[in-house]
């Protein structure tokens, strides 16, 4: 299992790479911060009562309850002692709940480890001044979380306008040109993509693969194997 300190060296380190963010973040910064930051949490253990994942603390709201079969909920720290251990339980009882009360400490512990860390990534990232609003006089940002954070940055990050989706929608149909291949040109149709849902304009798979087909085929780079595809 992951510990506390090793989730911050993490996160620590990947800051270190990551090229800070200059004036008022896009949506698209905002959307490079997230590919950084949830492989990393996806990969921490983390089962605090029931089938959860710690990227449940910047994913998407629908998205993480599509993902897992429940609401993301910020859990509530554990007593240090399980209280519902009653006096007269048989030893094999007591040790059982005292055992899965500790796996409750430690996963609380990392919760608090990974939000943290998360946080701080992402105050790092972008320059004060665009969430200067949520310091508070006595805590600072101490208790601002990730969410909070990305919530607010989002509030008016360019990018999301009307015009600027539909834009997008067109651009896409010249991204095949701007690349070096194919595996480059399906990473940007997905950002895209991606984009496109948090706007609230959602591309479907047979629209997202039109394009793409459309795009490769235009190219004349491969017309036997689109050929061959067309027939399948």
């Amino acid at each position: 299992m992951t510990t506390p300190d090793e989730i911050t060296a993490l996160f620590a380190l990947a800051s270190e790479s990551f090229t800070r963010i200059s004036g008022q973040p896009s949506d698209d910064d905002l959307n490079e911060i997230l590919l950084v930051v949830k492989p990393i949490l996806h990969n921490i253990d983390y089962d605090m009562d029931g089938p959860n994942n710690l990227i449940g603390l910047v994913e998407d709201a629908t998205a993480y309850t599509t993902t897992w079969g429940q609401a993301w909920a910020d859990p509530a720290r554990p007593a240090a002692y399980d209280t519902n251990i009653k006096e007269d339980a048989t030893r094999v009882v007591q040790n059982r709940m005292e055992a899965a009360h500790r796996v409750l400490i430690k996963d609380h512990a990392i919760y608090l480890a990974a939000e943290k860390a998360v946080a701080k990534f992402i105050r790092d990232a972008v320059e004060e001044t665009y969430y200067k609003d949520l310091e508070d006089i006595v805590t600072f940002f101490n208790k601002v979380s990730a969410q909070a954070l990305l919530a607010h940055l989002r509030l008016n990050c360019p990018g999301m306008e009307s015009e600027n989706l539909v834009a997008l929608q067109t651009a896409m149909n010249g991204y095949y040109d701007s690349v070096d291949g194919i595996p480059e040109y399906i990473i940007k149709l997905e950002k895209a993509r991606i984009t496109l849902k948090r706007g609230k304009l959602p591309m479907s798979d047979p629209q997202v693969l039109a394009i793409a087909d459309a795009s490769v085929y235009a190219s004349q780079h491969f017309v036997r194997a689109n050929e061959d595809w067309q027939r399948v």
